[in-house]
């Protein structure tokens, strides 16, 4: 599968059907505070983890092929909307975020959270 690293002069991508998109710690100083608004569609994965995002509100729509989204590390309160993906979403990764409650119409079609 290949990977793509984002980088601050690259944030507008066109990505093939089976790609991963990779912005975390790691791959990128500073953190990210909000989603990059030029995700490409065809996207089967998308690992945010290791940033402050606390909000992904109006990100994530016509991402219908996304599969594995890893939003690990980073400053949640509250459960993203994740309603907008449908139900090609099947692994999310919240690990170590600050929900109070994970609410169970979201994470129903999932077939792992972790």
């Amino acid at each position: 599968m290949e990977q793509i690293l984002l980088s601050t002069v690259i944030m507008s991508l066109l990505v093939s059907s089976e790609s991963t998109l990779i912005y975390n710690r790691a791959s990128q100083k500073p953190p990210l505070v909000e989603v990059p608004n030029d995700i490409g569609y065809n996207v089967k994965e998308i690992d945010l983890s290791n940033n402050e995002l606390f909000n992904i509100s109006g990100k994530f729509y016509n991402l219908t092929s996304l599969e594995k989204l890893n939003l690990r590390r980073n400053k949640f309160t509250v459960f993203p909307d994740l309603r907008a993906v449908g139900s090609t979403l099947k692994k999310l990764n919240l690990g170590y975020n600050l929900l109070a409650e994970i609410p169970y119409d979201m994470i129903q079609p999932l077939t792992m959270l972790y």
